[in-house]
């Protein structure tokens, strides 16, 4: 599959699941109070977490992995298999069994132990997800990937309304989330028709381990970084709070990630191939830092300055106090697109140690202590604040990295990424302030989308 259609398809998977987990969002908060909404988020942070190490980075040690042999890349898939599903289901056990412990002394939420022990059931289908998702994803089998992505968001959004017609709305916000991996495992059963064999070579595995207990190690702590702050905010002021954290949060990122998540799908196994030609991935690289960031920074904007209208007319005038973190975590998530992808380039080039002790030291030394102080000091204002100077610390550790490891330079920085921003945040101030400001919005919308288009034909696309 050639580079555009691989682009094509993965956006129309990535859209297809922003535009329904948004509306399905919109649909349930309007049954659920935000206290409600912030017990079950409290809930999917563990789920999201299981899912970060569950695999042990083998989902990303086969995509990087280079087998000529077709027996070879079987055994490695049966390998893997069955490593991941030992370990799963070890971890799904333990969760089971500690569901009580876990909702009263860590959540702090008694009541949410039986909904631990439903995501503790999703475990029996993770090996197969990520063990046939990756061999799709080493093939740039696109296409597949986006239709099961599809059709699996498909059948969550109807089981979680038939959960919702019975009345049972929370159950219905956790089951959009965890069945979405359930019906993905059916699917690519159904559609590859791929049975492990029931060996495992220990050598393969050990390779494997190799680079993947240091990407999952990196996994966990990217896991910890994304939901450290729903747990801060959960723990210290409340589900209430943390409902309406969560709103403004998913908000701000999901326009972000689900733009940027495109490309960097796209290039993980592409920068993979082309590892030992530096020169290429950082010209490659420069190309993705640019259209990310002359594409989105404007929506970001938009979200700033219209903040309170949308907020009003989406989700009703109870989740108002999410105003001012929303325009807080999309500065945020503006700053973010400066090296929004900078962690997929290093774990494919084969760099994933360097991208662990980044993100652990950052997280640790820096975020959860500065996480932890802004939120019990300053309430959900005082965590978007933290989340912000993160995103700045983020750009800065990543120039450094990239500086280390590629022939990467402040110029390169400033002209694909840091010139976008400043000039859209000049153009949205002018915005503010301007009469017509519809015609003015449509006119910065056409002019954005008119540059993209001179410099993708300029420079053919994302050819290399």
């Amino acid at each position: 599959m050639n580079k555009y259609s691989a682009f094509i398809w993965t956006s129309l998977d990535f859209f297809s699941k922003s535009v329904s987990t948004l509306l399905f969002q919109l649909y349930i908060v309007r049954i659920l109070e935000p206290k409600f909404f912030g017990e079950i988020s409290m809930v999917l942070i563990i789920f999201t977490l299981l899912i970060t190490f569950v695999d042990l980075g083998l989902h990303s040690a086969i995509i990087q992995k280079e087998e000529k042999l077709e027996n070879i890349r079987q055994k490695m898939y049966s390998s893997a298999f069955w490593t991941i599903f030992i370990f799963s289901i070890l971890i799904g056990v333990l969760l089971f069994s500690f569901s009580f412990e876990i909702s009263r002394y860590i959540l702090n939420l008694e009541s949410m132990s039986k909904f631990i022990k439903l995501v503790s059931l999703t475990t029996l289908f993770y090996a197969y997800y990520f063990v046939v998702s990756a061999k799709y994803y080493k093939e740039l089998n696109f296409k597949k990937i986006s239709l099961i992505n599809i059709a699996s968001m498909f059948l969550s959004i109807i089981i979680s309304v038939f959960f919702v017609l019975i009345n049972y709305p929370m159950i219905a916000l956790l089951s959009f989330s965890i069945s979405n991996i359930v019906f993905r495992s059916i699917i690519y059963f159904f559609e590859s028709r791929w049975i492990p064999n029931l060996d495992i070579d220990f050598k393969i595995v050990k390779k494997l381990l190799r680079f993947g207990i240091t990407t999952s190690g990196t996994s966990v702590v990217n896991g910890f970084t994304s939901q450290y702050d729903y747990f801060i905010v959960g723990r210290f002021l409340g589900p209430e709070a943390l409902g309406i954290y969560t709103i403004a949060f998913n908000l701000s990122n999901t326009i972000k990630t689900s733009l940027t998540a495109i490309i960097s799908k796209v290039v993980y196994p592409i920068y993979s191939k082309m590892q030992n030609d530096k020169t290429k991935i950082v010209v490659y690289y420069n190309k993705v830092v640019f259209v990310n960031t002359l594409l989105i920074t404007p929506i970001l904007i938009l979200l700033v300055i219209y903040s309170p209208i949308i907020i009003n007319r989406l989700y009703g005038s109870e989740w108002l106090l999410a105003k001012a973190p929303l325009q807080i975590l999309a500065f945020a998530s503006i700053i973010q697109l400066i090296v929004s992808s900078n962690t997929t380039l290093l774990r494919s080039i084969g760099e994933p140690f360097l991208e662990l002790k980044v993100q652990g030291a950052k997280f640790f030394l820096f975020l959860a202590p500065l996480l932890y102080f802004l939120t019990v000091e300053q309430g959900i204002i005082g965590a978007s604040l933290a989340i912000l100077l993160n995103a700045i610390l983020s750009v800065i550790i990543a120039y450094f990295n990239l500086s280390k490891v590629l022939d990467f330079n402040f110029k390169d920085l400033f002209r694909n990424g840091i010139l976008n921003i400043i000039i859209h945040i000049t153009i949205g101030f002018f915005l503010f302030i301007a009469p017509y400001k519809y015609i003015f919005i449509c006119l910065w919308g056409i002019s954005t989308t008119s540059l993209i288009y001179l410099f993708l034909k300029k420079h053919d696309g994302f050819k290399t």
